[in-house]
């Protein structure tokens, strides 16, 4: 007796689906599912588990903001650690950084040595000074609370004064290091939001 193919229905959607992968002229339906099954099984393990491979995904575009619109910041995609372990400042946000202290800063592509994150806050509130991105008419920059306590101020003192502060004068504004490290993280995010400068990059290297 005749060997007879077995018959698989599928639905309409699912066919478009096949001729759209299918090479005109030359795939009958029979031969896109083996390419398919072919694929699966190369990216299958012994043990029936998916192989995985780590994937650099490119820095995404930045589109315009239009007026009025609150920023957000927007963090290049590249592997979690870059060159020298330097790390997206927006990674950081969700890690466990107890005892963890920065080695170094990137702000858009400047790379800064630091001993601390007091140094690091310094630094970036310098390097806003120096690059025309903070004025007097920022001020105050609050901290990531928003609530009584500013990161950067013209003068070493919170709107709350009994609010105790460990201050540093940089370039003239005065910068509150008393936080923790990620208190740190989100005041730098904090204050980019605030100045209305999505696009500045901040990679952080850490010890």
């Amino acid at each position: 007796m005749k060997n007879v193919s077995p018959v698989i229905r599928v639905s309409d959607e699912t066919f478009e689906r096949l001729q759209s992968i299918a090479t005109p002229f030359t795939d009958k339906p029979g031969d896109v599912i083996e390419r398919l099954l072919d694929s699966h099984q190369a990216a299958t393990s012994a043990d029936g588990t998916l192989r995985t491979s780590v994937v650099q995904v490119p820095e995404r575009e930045v589109p315009p903001i239009a007026s009025g619109e609150r920023p957000t910041i927007v963090v290049a995609e590249p592997a979690p650690e870059g060159p020298n372990g330097l790390i997206p400042i927006g990674l950081l946000v969700q890690r466990n950084l107890a005892k963890r202290k920065p080695s170094a800063v990137e702000i858009d592509g400047t790379v800064t040595t630091v001993r601390n994150w007091g140094d690091l806050c310094e630094v970036f509130v310098a390097w806003l000074a120096d690059h025309q991105r903070l004025y007097r008419n920022h001020l105050p920059i609050m901290n990531h609370s928003g609530r009584d306590k500013y990161f950067v101020n013209a003068t070493p003192e919170h709107a709350d004064a009994r609010k105790d502060g460990n201050w540093r004068e940089a370039r003239g504004f005065y910068v509150d290091i008393k936080y923790s490290a990620s208190g740190h993280i989100r005041n730098l995010i904090a204050a980019m939001e605030q100045l209305g400068d999505p696009v500045i990059q901040v990679r952080i290297a850490l010890r």
